[in-house]
């Protein structure tokens, strides 16, 4: 009765009781040794438990019974990032399109896609994909790849145009919804492709730029002008996630009730959902200065969130589109991650960021408690506190 096993352990699975699915998985590998999507969720609950290697030993077993199984593939390319082996995880990688889990349409063109170094004189068409946080992470290797060749044609998200114009004038950006005539460009290639040609390894990132992105300087001054209130440090919130894992990586705003209790900050609402009933609710219990910032359209005005957030001294904030400004930006950013599901792979690092060398990661011990992590970040707001005394 494997099916049943399997199943049960995958409703396990979907609780987040993942130690228990994975003894339910194991009943249905007894009897079916070669249940290949049963081996493939062995690997995703050791994922999500953080244990790496017996997550990749259950990848390649299941892709050595199903070669064309995509969604391992995939996963597996993502752990392999996840554990700096680059130039195998960017080749994985490349199966994304071939997932159904990969919402992502690719580009239909008759012209090659870029599989070599490019040439000088060739004009390369990059263009987005995913979300706005992908595609900031991947703006980070602009710099470098222009090295190889200047002569592109860089599509993002139309909320980004300005913003990467201003920190990339050389450079030539495109609203990614604008449908591009052939004859301007000779090949293309995936923003997330862009990876294989300037980071294969720990050392390709010694050179990271710890600002990438720049802010309207006008803005900026007018937003730091209303935020510096009776010399308080202003310090940048954010703690909801919405789309995948976002019920890993959301934390409560009553969690920050000792850190509002404790340290005397003015808190910047870096939020673009409504969360102004929670925000009143703890206002009056604690009496703290926060920001709303309501006037500003932190989900359409992408330009006006970036000075916004160039305009607090340092930034709290989870896995989500704040934490890839931020770190763009190189404001001191204190990165709060769950400890297996729902930590995306480039967080994967200790201390701080490779990708971002402005945002220190602290990390959960165990996927049900924040405590440790909110008593390492009181220890460095502490600090903060006390150098600004």
């Amino acid at each position: 009765n494997y099916e049943f096993h399997y199943y049960y352990a995958n409703t396990l699975f979907d609780q987040k009781k993942y130690d228990e699915a994975l003894g339910f998985y194991e009943y249905a590998l007894k009897e079916n040794t070669n249940f290949v999507e049963c081996i493939f969720h062995q690997a995703l609950c050791y994922d999500c438990l953080n244990q790496k290697k017996e997550a990749l030993e259950k990848y390649q077993l299941a892709l050595h019974l199903k070669p064309d199984y995509s969604l391992a593939k995939f996963n597996l390319a993502l752990l392999y990032l996840s554990i700096n082996d680059f130039s195998t995880g960017w080749q994985n990688y490349k199966i994304r399109w071939s997932t159904q889990k990969f919402i992502n349409k690719d580009l239909k063109s008759t012209k090659p896609i870029l599989d070599r170094l490019p040439l000088r004189e060739e004009r390369i068409l990059i263009w987005a994909e995913q979300g706005i946080g992908d595609q900031v992470l991947y703006l980070s290797l602009l710099n470098d790849f222009s090295k190889l060749n200047s002569n592109l044609i860089i599509s993002v998200d139309k909320r980004l145009i300005k913003i990467c114009e201003r920190s990339f004038e050389k450079l030539n950006f495109i609203p990614q919804e604008k449908v591009i005539d052939e004859t301007l460009y000779d090949a293309h290639l995936p923003m997330g492709d862009l990876g294989i040609y300037v980071r294969n390894s720990l050392e390709d990132f010694q050179n990271q730029k710890k600002q990438f992105l720049f802010s309207d300087k006008n803005k900026k001054l007018e937003l730091s002008q209303r935020l510096s209130k009776d010399k308080k440090l202003a310090c940048g919130l954010s703690w909801t996630s919405i789309g995948a894992h976002s019920q890993s990586k959301s934390i409560n705003l009553n969690n920050f009730e000792n850190i509002f209790k404790k340290y005397s900050f003015n808190y910047v609402n870096l939020e673009y959902v409504d969360n102004s009933q929670n925000i009143k609710k703890l206002k009056e219990k604690f009496d703290f200065d926060f920001d709303s910032t309501e006037d500003i359209d932190k989900f359409n005005d992408l330009d006006s969130l970036a000075a916004l957030i160039s305009s607090c001294d340092f930034i709290i904030t989870i896995s989500n589109v704040t934490a890839h400004f931020a770190g763009a930006l190189g404001i001191k950013t204190f990165l709060l991650v769950p400890y297996g599901a729902g930590r995306i792979w480039y967080w994967s690092d200790e201390s701080f960021s490779k990708w971002y060398p402005s945002i220190q990661i602290l990390k959960q011990d165990n996927p049900s408690s924040w405590d440790l992590v909110f008593g390492k970040l009181e220890n460095e707001l502490l600090e903060i506190e006390r150098i600004n005394s």
